[in-house]
């Protein structure tokens, strides 16, 4: 696939953070998800409940109050479920990806997904360092929008055209034409006058 006439990297975002530890410091990957089709078997989107018109016609109500809930409960249940996805740790010697295995995360039942910040933290994980994680996940798979208005503003920038040095030599200059020094220096008839000269009464 080609824009513009030039061909689109397909290499997946990937970005990693490094998290220091007196016994080793600690890698963490995140790569982008390419493929949600898992997590769509595993938890279908909600469907609106039904209710009456004129008419008695039935029809899906979208704003239903109970159907927006469900909505909300879904897209966290994807954001963790993302986070599990994207996930894994980087091998020092190889940068390879290293597999986390998580003793309380089960990446095929939806109830445990959210249990990777309290995992996280049972293993010495800060808060911030839980927030840094989180955010590298958010940034990788686009879901940021300060690092999608950097793209933005990026691609929106004029490029920068480089000024060809004037070919005209250039010489400091002691005096100006009206007399008055420049850059602090000093005449050389100034000069002539302050060395080796007293004045005479």
């Amino acid at each position: 696939m080609k824009i513009g006439g030039k061909k689109i990297d397909v290499a997946p975002a990937s970005d990693f953070i490094v998290l220091p530890r007196k016994d080793g410091d600690i890698a963490i990957r995140s790569n982008a998800v390419m493929d949600r089709t898992e997590f769509d078997k595993l938890v279908p989107l909600p469907k609106p409940p039904k209710k009456m018109i004129k008419g008695g016609v039935r029809v899906e109500d979208n704003e239903a109050p109970s159907h927006q809930i469900a909505l909300q409960q879904h897209g966290v249940k994807f954001m963790n479920w993302l986070v599990v996805e994207s996930l894994c740790g980087v091998n020092k010697d190889t940068q390879e990806d290293e597999e986390i295995e998580w003793e309380k995360v089960n990446a095929e039942d939806p109830k445990t997904w959210a249990l990777w910040d309290d995992e996280l933290k049972e293993n010495g994980f800060s808060d911030m360092e839980r927030k840094r994680i989180h955010n590298l996940v958010m940034r990788v798979n686009s879901l940021d929008d300060t690092r999608l208005d950097e793209a933005r503003n990026s691609f929106l920038q004029p490029p920068v055209v480089e000024l060809e040095e004037s070919s005209s030599p250039t010489t400091e200059q002691n005096d100006t034409p009206s007399g008055e020094l420049v850059n602090g220096s000093m005449s050389d008839h100034q000069e002539s006058q302050k060395v080796g000269t007293t004045s005479l009464t």
